[in-house]
């Protein structure tokens, strides 16, 4: 197996790159982005005025005939007819098709699947960095895009304990799961005879039996993305920016799995002319290293309410806009702050891939990210890596600030009241880290 990464800024050819390579491809595919909507735009699908997939009298989808990759027939699981997704990804890699997906999906191949990837020799797209480490829950089943009855709470957002990690420690403690010394469950079969009590324990027996559960602090239950599932492919291509600040690249590290960084595109320098952002005594508001993190926001009633009204006088006074102008972000448990004023406007700050703000050029980031403790400590008893939680939270905010036209090469409005996050953009626009995860590893 061989890994490379193009690592490059937003909107300086990534993908453009990547269809340019696919087109070329002998072997069949395997994109995987995190939306729908971009892989509909791998696949060139024809849609009709109700967007809804065409397809002829012999009901075979319609593409684009302009589509640089029409020849190569792209197409993405579907459910129906008695199956899920999960049934369809698998038919369509029996038949060697070229296929695009979402990253849920991908994450829950299973064995069966892992050998038809083999045998029939694909390689892999990664659009954006693989989601590798979660909190683990289990939730009541609900039809959802992977059919799986999971959720993988957003890292940020998941403190405590949940209902899953009550049950896991109570399996631990009656001995039907061990742990070992690097805090990988084991589901022990000889020590459970009772049948399964639903979906909860069905789901964590499944997940140990795949080694992808992990106890944290002894409490926190982590799930991992299968490293065998990487494996096997015959090449894995990655589309990122600051890959190296990622928790994607400490699990290929822990693997001793050797990839090629491609560093390639602008500063950007190019565009700090583009970005005003704005200053004042509208920050003050942020001024302390912890402000607006997740558990100052969580707490605070009164620095919520503060923010509320920063947030109507950035979007009303300072930059007189429309609705469809504007785009911020917050966690989630500060997102109800404005009462159902900016709803449209919000958008999960973990958001990477989507084109549907593009036209946006008022942004606020209402937040001040560090990295998952419980993860931190996960990849700490496995390794000596380290993640660097400034890298790491500027990654994430350019990722978001770049839903925005500034993908278009279009000047934007930045509020930003953390002073923590400004001053790490402010450098980051000066070319501070642009040596950053240049070379190769």
């Amino acid at each position: 197996m061989s890994i490379v990464v193009y690592d490059a800024m937003c909107g300086q050819g990534k993908t453009e790159r990547i269809i340019k390579e696919i087109a070329e491809k002998v072997n069949p595919v395997l994109y995987i982005s995190p939306l729908l909507s971009e892989v509909d735009r791998v696949c060139g699908y024809l849609f009709d005025e109700d967007s809804k997939r065409m397809k002829d009298d012999d009901g075979n989808l319609m593409y684009q005939e302009d589509h640089p990759l029409v020849n190569k027939q792209f197409v993405s699981p579907t459910k129906g007819w008695g199956f899920n997704k999960s049934d369809s990804i698998r038919i369509l890699l029996q038949e060697g098709r070229n296929i695009a997906s979402t990253h849920s999906l991908f994450s829950m191949l299973d064995a069966e699947c892992l050998k038809i990837i083999k045998d029939n020799s694909y390689e892999l797209i990664i659009d954006e960095e693989l989601c590798v480490w979660k909190k683990f829950q289990v939730q009541e089943y609900k039809e959802s895009e992977n059919d799986n009855g999971l959720d993988f709470l957003e890292e940020t957002e998941s403190r405590g304990m949940s209902k899953t990690d009550k049950e896991v420690a109570n399996l631990i403690a009656n001995g039907v799961i061990e742990v070992d010394p690097i805090g990988m469950l084991h589901w022990q079969d000889d020590k459970y005879k009772l049948a399964y009590d639903g979906l909860m324990q069905v789901q964590i027996k499944k997940a140990c039996d795949a080694h992808q559960l992990f106890l944290v602090s002894n409490k926190a239950v982590y799930w991992e993305f299968s490293v065998d599932l990487l494996k096997s492919f015959d090449r894995v291509t990655i589309l990122t920016y600051l890959f190296e600040s990622s928790y994607f690249s400490k699990y290929l590290n822990y693997y001793n799995i050797e990839y090629k960084l491609e560093k390639f595109g602008n500063s950007p320098k190019t565009i700090k002319h583009l970005v005003n952002i704005v200053e004042g005594k509208i920050n003050d508001i942020g001024d302390k290293e912890t402000a607006l993190s997740f558990t100052n926001l969580s707490k605070s009633t009164e620095t919520r309410k503060v923010l509320n009204k920063n947030l109507n006088n950035f979007f009303r006074n300072i930059c007189k806009s429309k609705a469809e102008d504007r785009l911020w972000t917050t966690y989630k448990c500060a997102k109800d702050m404005t009462q159902g004023r900016h709803k449209a406007a919000w958008l999960a700050f973990s958001t990477k891939a989507t084109n549907d703000y593009i036209n946006c050029k008022d942004v606020a980031y209402l937040c001040n990210n560090y990295p998952n403790v419980n993860i931190g400590m996960l990849i700490n008893t496995r390794t000596d890596e380290t993640v660097d939680k400034d890298l790491w939270a500027l990654s994430n905010m350019i990722q978001f600030v770049f839903r925005s036209r500034l993908r278009k090469g279009e000047p934007i409005n930045l509020y930003v009241p953390s002073r923590r996050m400004r001053e790490l953009f402010k450098r980051w626009l000066d070319g501070e880290f642009d040596e950053v995860c240049k070379g190769t590893n």
